[in-house]
Order: C-alpha cells, then structure tokens, then sequence
C-alpha cells in the first residue's frame, strides 16, 4: 500500500510499525490501539479522520489512536523516526 500513496489503516501496530519505519518515504498510517471489537474500531477510526482533516498532510506521519479510560487519545509523529 506504501508504493500505491494509500494511507494504512490497521489495527496490527507490532507489524506495520516495523515495516513503515523502513521506508524512506510513506504516504502515512494510523495505528487502532488496542485491538477492540469493531463498534470501537469505527469510532477510533472517526477520531482518527477529524485529526487527519484538520491537518491532511500524512506523508511519514503515523497515528497511534487509542482508548485512554473512556476517552480517545492521538498522538501524531513523524514514521520514520
């Protein structure tokens, strides 16, 4: 998907974290924390799009979007590092 300009989506961080921390160049990647059922997935996703909208540029930007209590918490930083 890196090769395509697709930004990832996934929930599997251990794996994908790696492999984009490889690359030279990305067009970006959210990470869903921890792996929930697909009721929270969806809001953490939506979570992660009112982020993204408001700063749209992802390329070698990763998210990591996770539950914090009964909150939702983004961190964005630079992938690679």
């Amino acid at each position: 998907m890196a090769d395509e300009d697709w930004t990832l989506v996934t929930n599997n961080a251990f794996e994908f974290r790696g492999r984009y921390q490889k690359l030279e160049v990305n067009p970006g990647v959210v990470f869903l924390i921890p792996t929930v059922p697909r009721l929270q997935q969806i809001k953490l996703f939506s979570a992660a799009l009112d982020t993204i909208g408001k700063t749209p540029d992802m390329v070698n930007t990763a998210l990591d979007v996770a539950y914090a209590g009964n909150h939702i918490q983004i961190s964005r930083y630079a992938l690679p590092r």
